[in-house]
C-alpha cells in the first residue's frame, strides 16, 4: 500500500513540476499525511521509520532550502518521501534523485548552451558553502540567469528507484 501511494505522489509532483515549475502544498503534505497514517495503522508497517526518515529529510533539505538552491515544493516532497521510505530509503532516494538532478540539469545546460554558466554557479556555490557564505555568491534557484529544472521528476525517479532498487546497508 505504501509503494502505491508513493508512487500516486511522486508521479502527481512530477506531472505539477513539469507543467506548472511549482509542487503544490496538497500533493506533498497529502502524501506525508498519508505515509505516515498508513505507518500508524495496527498491522501496516512500523511509524517510526517513516518519522525518521521525515525528519531526517528535514535535516537534508531545509538548509539546502535555505542557501536557496532548493525550492520549497521538492523540500517538501522530499520529506513526504522519507515518510513513506525511511531513513535508509530517503537517502537512497535522495542520491539517486540527485544523480537523475545532476544529469538533467547537464542536458538542460548543454540544450541551452549555458553549461558554462551552470559549472561557475557550482563552483560558487561550493565555495560559498564551505566558507559558510564568507566568499562566493550565494547561488539561488530565483536568480536571474539560474539554470533551473523541474527537479519533482529526478525526486520522483529518485523514489521510485529507492522503492526498487534499494540500498543494502
Amino acid at each position: 500500500m505504501l509503494g502505491g501511494l508513493l508512487l500516486v505522489t511522486v508521479v502527481l509532483a512530477a506531472l505539477s513540476d513539469v507543467r506548472e515549475r511549482r509542487i503544490p502544498n496538497w500533493i506533498s503534505v497529502s502524501g506525508l499525511f498519508l505515509a505516515l497514517a498508513v505507518r500508524a495503522l495496527p498491522g501496516g508497517p512500523e511509524l517510526m521509520p517513516g518519522l525518521t526518515g521525515f525528519g531526517l529529510a528535514a535535516l537534508c533539505t531545509v538548509p539546502m532550502f535555505a542557501f536557496g538552491v532548493m525550492g520549497g515544493g521538492d523540500t517538501k516532497l522530499l520529506m513526504a518521501v522519507g515518510g513513506f521510505l525511511g531513513p535508509v530509503g530517503f537517502l537512497a532516494a535522495f542520491l539517486y534523485a540527485a544523480l537523475v538532478g545532476g544529469v538533467m540539469a547537464f542536458w538542460n545546460a548543454h540544450r541551452t548552451d549555458s553549461l558554462r554558466a551552470l559549472v561557475q554557479r557550482t563552483i560558487a556555490f561550493v565555495i560559498t558553502t564551505a566558507s559558510l557564505g564568507r566568499r562566493g555568491i550565494a547561488a539561488s534557484v530565483s536568480a536571474p540567469g539560474a539554470v533551473t529544472i523541474p527537479y519533482g521528476v529526478a525526486i520522483a525517479l529518485g523514489a521510485v528507484a529507492a522503492q526498487y532498487l534499494p540500498f543494502a546497508l
